[in-house]
């Protein structure tokens, strides 16, 4: 998702570098150049990222962030730090700042943040979807969440002085995990503290004990700088732990030890340092076979999996299907400024016969689709892509060597080629927010352009 930012940055050049590089990534980027400035802004722009140095002229950044906690609190804030300016970023990240960013910035870094940083709004809104929508009806109407809803709220019941168990939430990929790991943290007394999370599939092997544990100035090679880890960073709050099943091996004693004590060591520390965290862990995989297989530690799955919530397939769900897909349709109506369209009888039976493997994330995607790219105030099962889709899968032969004209029409390929160019019509031939809508990345929608000839909407990338 394009974000709106606000780089507030005195250094011109750096500030100028900055914008530059985040409105190629297809963000809207603003810059200001001292503090006063930048909170003009923020009150004008209303931007869902900021990222701002800890010392600027007129008005300091840690006085400019905690103007706009109180203004907007879900503003994701990104402190950037300089010699000498470390710990008025540590303050911040206690307080709510959602990272930082040590100068001279690094651009991979800069694009490894603002990647979770949206992730973080995304999610957002998915919260933001179960508070709208009645609990009864929406999210938890089924039997088959019975379980999952018992377990919740006797863990709402827990307080943040209260040594709180370690949560092991499975389920396959899109069921809800992330979701049902945010609603343990809003239920808890740890509410208002820190919630970070990191996905440990994502993270390259390289980074990913300097992003949990930090490290002090000089560990390594590119270590200009001191940098407190996600550990530390979730002190009295909640760390949420994605993917787990794929941290790698040589993380995992280290993990325990931290899950264990409440001890982390920053690499190149020889000092340990306390920290408060209650973990919550996800993960799609079996993990019980990968501790027969080798690949994942048996101490540590036992420490994790002493409470351990399954989350149901959407397919497990029942008329829950049909409720979340009304769900998102208006969702997305509203967002896009869209009268809300209604599902035929037989739109409804085919997101109940379709087995959804990408669950609830991909029936989002698929209400997304429908919303922006039908036309029409009634959604039949030709206006459903994914599902349409896999119907002609089961139920269409392919054409014939002759080419014939009737089967050509309903082919899978043809179906795909169809959405293509429905959605570069949408986006006038932007390729970014093409690849976006159809949730691929430009390399696969360039591919799939020459792929069906589509060689008409080609001089339209940009």
């Amino acid at each position: 998702m394009a974000m709106n930012i606000l780089v507030v940055e005195d250094e011109r050049n750096l500030g100028r570098s900055m914008v530059k590089f985040l409105t190629r990534e297809d963000h809207e980027v603003t810059l200001a150049e001292d503090g006063e400035h930048g909170w003009n802004l923020v009150q004008r722009i209303d931007p869902q990222l900021v990222i701002l140095d800890c010392r600027l002229p007129r008005l300091t950044g840690m006085e400019l962030f905690q103007r706009i906690r109180k203004l907007n609190p879900e503003v994701c804030v990104v402190m950037m730090t300089a010699y000498g300016t470390i710990e008025a970023a540590v303050e911040a990240m206690k307080l709510g700042a959602f990272d930082f960013l040590e100068k001279p910035i690094d651009m991979d870094r800069l694009t490894l943040i603002v990647g979770r940083a949206e992730e973080h709004l995304r999610l957002k809104q998915e919260v933001t979807y179960l508070r709208e929508r009645d609990r009864a009806t929406f999210f938890w109407d089924s039997s088959a969440m019975a379980q999952v809803i018992e377990r919740l709220d006797q863990l709402a019941q827990f307080n943040s002085h209260v040594t709180l168990p370690t949560v092991l939430l499975v389920g396959e990929t899109g069921s809800g995990k992330t979701v049902v790991a945010r609603r343990l943290a809003e239920q808890s007394g740890r509410r208002d503290k820190p919630f970070v999370e990191v996905n440990c599939l994502t993270l390259p092997p390289t980074l990913i004990e300097a992003e949990l544990f930090g490290y002090e100035k000089g560990a390594f090679t590119d270590a200009r700088g001191s940098k407190i880890g996600l550990f530390e960073a979730a002190d009295r709050g909640t760390l949420f732990l994605d993917e787990i099943g794929d941290l790698p091996l040589t993380l995992q004693g280290k993990l325990l030890t931290a899950i264990d004590n409440k001890l982390i060591r920053r690499i190149g520390s020889i000092r340990d340092r306390r920290v408060d965290v209650w973990v919550i862990a996800a993960t799609n995989r079996n993990l019980e076979v990968a501790v027969k297989e080798g690949i994942f530690r048996a101490d540590l799955y036992f420490r994790i999996s002493g409470l351990t919530l399954r989350l149901p397939a959407l397919r497990e769900r029942g008329e829950d299907i049909v409720l979340l897909a009304d769900h998102f349709l208006g969702y997305f109506s509203k967002q896009y400024g869209k009268p809300k369209p209604e599902l035929t009888q037989e739109a409804k039976t085919a997101l109940l016969s379709y087995p959804w493997p990408g669950n609830i994330r991909e029936l989002s995607h698929a209400m997304e689709h429908a919303v922006l790219l039908s036309a029409q105030q009634i959604l039949g099962p030709q206006d459903l892509p994914m599902v349409y889709t896999a119907a002609l899968s089961d139920h269409v032969a392919a054409p014939t060597a002759s080419g014939d004209a009737a089967h050509e029409q309903w082919n899978l390929y043809e179906v795909e080629r169809q959405l293509i160019e429905r959605a570069l019509r949408h986006t006038h031939g932007n390729l970014s927010q093409t690849a976006k809508l159809l949730g691929i990345t430009r390399d696969i929608l360039r591919y799939r352009i020459e792929k069906y000839g589509i060689s008409h909407l080609r001089s339209a990338e940009r």
